[in-house]
């Protein structure tokens, strides 16, 4: 009957809302893990990616740390100041 089928459309429909809202939540976690993800991939030679070593992950991580080291221990010696 037509009200079977109405009360079936608006189920599939509140069905697809949340599958999409789904969806959506998914993709914002995931973009906010990009850059730790891109931080252990890195393109080959022929085009095809692959993962960096452990240890060029760790030297490349301890490279870019002292920036941040220095920024945080200023904050802190400001902080500590008051």
């Amino acid at each position: 009957t037509q009200a079977q089928d109405s009360k079936m459309v608006k189920n599939i429909i509140s069905s697809l809302t949340k599958s999409i809202a789904d969806v959506e939540l998914t993709r914002k976690q995931c973009a906010e893990q990009s850059e730790l993800i891109m931080g252990i991939i890195e393109m080959g030679q022929n085009g095809n990616y692959s993962l960096k070593s452990t240890e060029e992950t760790i030297k490349e991580t301890e490279n870019s740390a002292p920036s941040e080291s220095k920024n945080n221990n200023a904050k802190t010696t400001k902080a500590a100041a008051k």
